[in-house]
């Protein structure tokens, strides 16, 4: 994955905008595991378990600008163009509430998708968790409860994956979700027993994948414009075995005020096969992985399993 800086914004007002939608939100990725290595490169077998225990990393984080730009926390008279835009962002947040939900409702191994709710524990309802201290935070659940499924879907070590996104259950590839909902894509896998009754929160999360804001594009904006597809790289350094796949997208247009970040996730249930097992991800949990604070946003990172 390349390095998620957000370079070059010579556009001060859209600066400001995504100060004001992210200002106090902040993502504390401090107990997740990252990577600067671009997903273009395929580190050797030998050099992938070097990636496994986590170090800081010089990454420059997904929404570091935002630290730096303008809104300072509680102004007591903010300027009318301020104002105005943190009007603009609200109205067309309230505007867009119909239409903008997503759902991983599939996935695809080898070219071929597995049809809707295959191996994937889907909701029936669209909408976001909004408490990263909510259990939902996993897996989804409650006030979207999720739907069981007996498959487990084999996956070979070292393939790429797609995760299907859609609006609802029923939609096609042209309704994912609301092109304003702008945010980072993430993938992490948890090693299971039994990934047909395993339960997602707790101990043993590892990040896979992420995609932020990469030259004036965000992750979320990317899977929008291509059809709802998410494409996950499964490490080949890790054990074979049962898993959860916990693909999310995460919705920053309402990050002005906490609850404001939207986050959708499902999971997939996997049984990997042909890893080498020379990889011990360090494992965080879910939830634990978010917090929230006032100000400033601040995020840290550490580095993921890729091989």
């Amino acid at each position: 994955m390349d390095r998620m800086a957000v370079q070059n914004i010579n556009d001060s007002d859209r600066s400001r905008q995504h100060s004001m939608v992210a200002q106090i939100f902040r993502i504390n990725t401090s107990l997740v595991a990252v990577t600067e290595i671009p997903a273009s490169r395929h580190p050797s077998p030998s050099a992938a378990h070097n990636l496994l225990n986590p170090t800081e990393s010089s990454l420059t984080p997904v929404l570091k600008h935002l630290v730096h730009t303008s809104l300072s926390p509680n102004p007591k008279k903010p300027s009318t163009r301020k104002y105005r835009t943190m009007r603009l962002f609200n109205i067309l947040a309230a505007a867009s509430v119909a239409n903008a939900h997503t759902i991983f409702v599939s996935l695809e191994v080898d070219g071929q998708n597995l049809g809707v709710s295959n191996g994937v524990r889907t909701p029936t309802y669209d909408g976001p968790i909004m408490d990263v201290t909510s259990q939902s935070l996993a897996c989804n659940g409650d006030p979207n409860p999720t739907m069981s499924t007996n498959t487990v879907i084999d996956v070979k070590a070292g393939s790429t994956v797609t995760a299907i996104w859609r609006h609802t259950l029923d939609s096609g590839p042209e309704n994912v979700m609301d092109p304003s909902h702008v945010g980072p894509t993430i993938a992490y896998l948890k090693k299971v027993d039994d990934a047909k009754t395993a339960a997602g929160p707790g101990d043993g999360w590892f990040k896979i994948q992420e995609d932020g804001y990469q030259n004036g594009v965000w992750g979320t904006s990317k899977v929008i414009q291509n059809g709802g597809k998410h494409e996950i790289k499964i490490p080949d350094c890790i054990e074979d075995g049962q898993y959860l796949l916990r693909a999310e997208m995460i919705a920053l247009h309402g990050a002005g005020t906490y609850p404001g970040a939207q986050f959708y996730m499902e999971c997939a249930q996997l049984n990997i096969v042909g890893g080498s097992g020379s990889a011990s991800p360090q494992t965080h949990a879910i939830p634990g992985i978010y917090s929230v604070r006032i100000h400033p946003l601040e995020i840290k990172t550490t580095k993921k399993v890729q091989s």
